[in-house]
């Protein structure tokens, strides 16, 4: 799907050079290539948010990962060393919203949204 969705984008971007600065739109196509990847790329991982939330009644993590509003994952009951590794590991792989809450006396409250840089 998602190569698709570069290859619009990639066709759109060629034949709007074309009518632009003229030629043909299969000129304009390795360009438009790099750029149609950048955009869906960059689009995609606007989208990938993580909400964590921290128990302090039973020292747990709760990792909800999601695309837009999709849940895509979750990870209950976690330690605070597997927490961490998901973590990082959800990161690296363009996690960059990431939502914090933390449960304190049965109660849940928002502490703040991060964006990772």
């Amino acid at each position: 799907m998602m190569k698709k969705l570069v290859m619009k984008k990639a066709w759109e971007i060629a034949k709007n050079g074309a009518s632009r600065f003229g030629g043909k739109a299969s000129e304009y196509l390795s360009e438009s290539m790099k750029l149609a990847w950048f955009e869906v790329k960059r689009t995609r991982n606007t989208q990938l948010k993580m909400v964590i939330v921290g128990n302090k009644d039973n020292g747990t993590y709760e990792v909800v990962r999601m695309n837009g509003a999709k849940v895509t994952g979750e990870d209950k009951g976690l330690n605070k060393e597997d927490y961490t590794s998901i973590y990082c590991n959800f990161v690296e792989r363009g996690f960059k919203i990431m939502d914090f809450y933390v449960v304190e006396n049965g109660e849940k409250k928002f502490l703040g949204t991060k964006e990772v840089a």
